[in-house]
């Protein structure tokens, strides 16, 4: 809308009260016609009124989870952004984790949704089959997105080969140790190329016990929730997944399955060298304050953590399983809600995120996994100066050799909560391995079941 204001044209003073009411009236018509003729000539010239206010364009709104330093991150990034268009204006909305996926449903169902929302792959499929995401394709294609230059991020963005997020960040899992531990134990440190037997082994001599008590285990891991730094990886590394290749179904009753989790809790209850639930505070701290000494962790999540560490640790890739080297790995991503009226500019925020500022901006903050291969040569990133040494060889290594996705669906958190809760009760004793996995398998199907009806 233009700022100028149409001409306003004065009618003129009509006669004066000599005048007989036919001569008003006379009068009178002969004004509307003049009055009329000047509006006709004048009305598109525009007024010299003071002119209305331009109005302001409402920002591109971005919504993100994450920690202050993710935020403070975020907000550098789009700094940069607005100093390079300062005619987008844009504003970054914040929101806790536990109340993310709840205030934008909200958002959208009052059809007040931010532009660029922040997504993870369970996210994008709840949100796919309400219509609510924008299929990136056509945009990827216009502005010939360079997708090649980043890691393969397998189909956590995509839905049926429909991108509805561009990977911003990743991890997948490592092996962490404390070398000073190893060295005094005269072991040899981890190695990449190591096996399960080996792992084993190792977790069996860097355990200390003393008058039935447990000081130190040889390795630690996450024992619930969806076991993407733990469990997941024995089960690929033992050639099987979570659920079929069509995602239709589970396939951890199945003897692989079986067989891999025998093996992961071998190691705790019989072995007695990995840590049981009941003694675990968190993987980090457990670590961290040396009652393990490795752990199994996503990578490169802790490693700022890490620097408080009182002694000499790095990283190496997981040992490999019957079947080989195989690992999970994970990216979160910025996606653009339906129905926006402002595409081009969301787009050029989006873009802008995940494109070389953002990753190089985050790649420093060492939390996550840059999704632009190219990052991983940042010196902030990389940083010779501060441990792990092994960093980038065991990105590298571990990105190269097979790996896996969580099988996001429609319901996902609901299975893998159901899973979760399954593989706490196996572990701690509860019931048998066989018998968990099968029961829990059975749940898992209904859950697909229902979540493929409500499609």
């Amino acid at each position: 809308m233009s700022a100028l204001s149409g001409w306003r044209s004065a009618s003129p003073v009509a006669a004066a009260s000599t005048c007989s009411p036919r001569s008003n009236r006379g009068i009178l018509v002969r004004t509307a016609l003049v009055a009329g003729l000047m509006g006709l000539v004048f009305g598109g010239l525009g007024s010299p009124a003071a002119p209305a206010p331009a109005r302001a364009a409402e920002p591109v709104r971005v919504m993100v989870w994450g920690g202050q330093p993710e935020i403070d991150t975020y907000e550098k990034v789009l700094s940069r952004f607005r100093q390079e268009h300062p005619d987008i204006p844009v504003r970054l909305e914040p929101v806790p984790w536990g109340q993310y996926m709840n205030k934008l449903q909200v958002y959208i169902a009052s059809g007040t949704a931010p532009d660029v929302v922040l997504l993870n792959g369970a996210f994008i499929r709840d949100l796919e089959t309400q219509g609510a995401l924008v299929d990136l394709n056509p945009l990827i294609a216009r502005s010939k997105f360079p997708l090649s230059e980043y890691w393969d991020t397998k189909d956590i963005l995509q839905v049926n080969g429909k991108f509805y997020a561009l990977p911003l960040f990743g991890d997948v899992a490592a092996l962490y140790y404390n070398r000073t531990a190893v060295e005094q134990s005269g072991l040899p440190a981890p190695a990449a190329t190591w096996k399960w037997d080996d792992l084993r082994e190792a977790a069996r001599k860097l355990t200390i016990r003393a008058g039935g008590q447990t000081s130190r285990y040889g390795v630690i891991w996450d024992i619930g929730g969806n076991g993407q730094s733990s469990y997941l990886n024995f089960l690929l590394q033992n050639g099987v997944r979570y659920l079929s290749e069509d995602r239709t179904h589970s396939q951890l009753a199945s003897a692989p399955a079986i067989a891999a989790i025998s093996y992961w809790i071998e190691m705790i209850r019989q072995d007695g060298s990995a840590t049981p639930p009941e003694r675990i505070a968190s993987v980090s701290q457990n670590f961290l304050d040396q009652k393990a000494a490795m752990a199994y962790h996503l990578i490169p999540l802790p490693v700022n953590l890490f620097q408080q560490a009182k002694f000499d640790w790095d990283v190496v890739p997981m040992p490999a399983g019957p079947k080989g080297k195989a690992s999970e790995v994970n990216f979160i991503g910025f996606g653009i809600v339906a129905g926006n009226k402002r595409m081009d500019e969301a787009w050029q925020v989006l873009s802008f995120l995940v494109g070389e500022e953002g990753q190089r901006t985050f790649a420093s903050l060492r939390q996550n996994l840059p999704a632009m291969r190219s990052a991983l040569t940042n010196l902030a990133f990389a940083d010779p100066q501060r441990p792990p040494r092994s960093l980038i060889p065991t990105l590298q290594a571990t990105m190269q050799s097979p790996t896996y996705d969580l099988q996001f669906t429609a319901g996902w958190t609901d299975w893998t909560n159901l899973l979760g809760s399954a593989m706490m009760e196996i572990a701690k004793g509860s019931k048998p391995v066989e018998v968990g996995l099968r029961e829990v398998s059975d749940k898992i199907n209904v859950v697909l079941r229902k979540a493929s009806q409500s499609r």
